[in-house]
């Protein structure tokens, strides 16, 4: 049986509930529901002509993905990162901000623990009292919106944002939330930081290693390394085009 064998002669709906990889494109198209229409449309169009069956899945998968990209780039992802204060009341700020980060693809590593929490749902119990100390952020979609989760974490001191794309500046300057505990920094292949963003980094005074790689909006280097080591003269910092081959 070849790739599109499967949904010659069944119906449309048949296939698209069956096959594992179109039930992908059906979660993206949910997310999308104005448009879904048209690439249904398309998609009809070329499977008309059984020699457009190849051409037909490609139409479909990378309309499907450049709208689902830009649901998310135009504020689909917000509501996952509002600041919920009725929530952080509730379970306290440790708690509410480690269900903000692992919500949006972040880890978390307890004080006391050897490993990063990453399956949301082994949280401990709500009444199970547990304090953040290092956050990996690699991949994830965390926003500036819900930095303020960090209000109130005292034992936050490593963070890591590596290739988080809806990362801006705002965000860097939230982290004067965690000024009075945060010693190592890691800000590598974030493509919406700007000199404004690291320069504002100067208030972290505790801050004993500030790590910045391939941030390609990041125009002057050397003034950025001036106004940081100016202000945080204990903290050894790295500012490089790309990221190094050992870390």
């Amino acid at each position: 049986m070849d790739r599109y064998e499967c949904f010659r002669g069944a119906s449309l709906p048949y296939y698209w509930v069956s096959h594992p990889r179109a039930q992908f494109l059906i979660l993206k198209l949910v997310c999308v529901w104005r448009h879904q229409l048209v690439i249904v449309k398309c998609f009809h169009y070329f499977c008309v002509h059984k020699c457009f069956y190849f051409l037909a899945w490609q139409v479909i998968e990378l309309t499907s993905t450049l709208i689902f990209t830009g649901f998310l780039s135009y504020g689909g992802n917000i509501p996952c990162s509002r600041v919920d204060d009725k929530r952080i009341a509730e379970v306290g700020p440790d708690r509410a901000c480690a269900e903000w980060l692992m919500r949006n693809g972040a880890f978390v590593k307890w004080t006391d623990d050897r490993e990063f929490l990453k399956d949301y749902n082994a949280l401990p119990a709500e009444g199970d009292i547990r304090y953040i100390q290092e956050i990996d952020a690699t991949d994830s979609s965390v926003m500036h919106y819900g930095f303020e989760y960090f209000k109130g974490c005292k034992c936050i001191t490593h963070v890591k944002f590596h290739r988080c794309l809806y990362l801006k500046d705002e965000a860097l300057e939230n982290l004067s939330y965690l000024k009075d505990s945060l010693q190592d920094l890691q800000i590598i292949s974030c493509g919406n930081i700007t000199d404004k963003g690291i320069k504002s980094l100067h208030i972290l005074s505790k801050l004993l290693s500030l790590r910045i790689y391939d941030l390609m909006y990041l125009k002057n280097k050397e003034e950025c390394m001036t106004v940081l080591k100016s202000k945080l003269p204990n903290c050894n910092i790295e500012i490089l085009d790309r990221v190094p081959t050992v870390m």
